[in-house]
């Protein structure tokens, strides 16, 4: 909130706009996180409010500007974005396997219809992969 309000002052609006924007949308505070922090750090004396225009607006103190220049904002969004784009990849090939899969398994199937002894292979095979994943995904949780 410091590093925004460095920029420009704002009202709180534009303060969950901007940390909105920052993340990508990927969060949107609420009135009920904003305006407490604003709060506090008014508290602190690192943010001065001011009326304008019948909105309360936040403008960046010096001891705000200093605080922020002793502790710089690090850029974790830089590699939650980054993180994020990784997993909606791994989301789209897992996605990708399964379907591969089920077409796969409809396949089988179908074909074992018509051989008795398919239809028992495809059976015991899936019985044995479904305890497999099961088991394996148990063993996870568990750790």
């Amino acid at each position: 909130m410091l590093e925004l309000l460095s920029k420009e002052p704002m009202h709180g609006y534009q303060m969950m706009k901007g940390l909105e924007e920052k993340s990508g949308g990927l969060y949107t505070p609420s009135p009920g996180s904003i305006y407490p922090t604003l709060q506090m750090l008014e508290d602190r004396d690192l943010v001065q409010a001011t009326e304008i225009d019948g909105k309360k607006t936040y403008a960046i103190t010096e001891a705000g500007s200093s605080f922020l220049q002793e502790r710089p904002v690090e850029k974790p969004l830089e590699s939650f974005h980054d993180h994020t784009r990784e997993m909606l990849v791994r989301e789209d090939e897992l996605e990708q396997d399964l379907n591969e899969l089920v077409e796969v398994l409809n396949r089988l199937h179908r074909e074992s219809l018509q051989d008795p002894t398919k239809m028992a292979r495809l059976s015991y095979f899936l019985k044995k992969v479904r305890g497999k994943l099961a088991g394996h995904f148990e063993e996870v949780e568990e750790k």
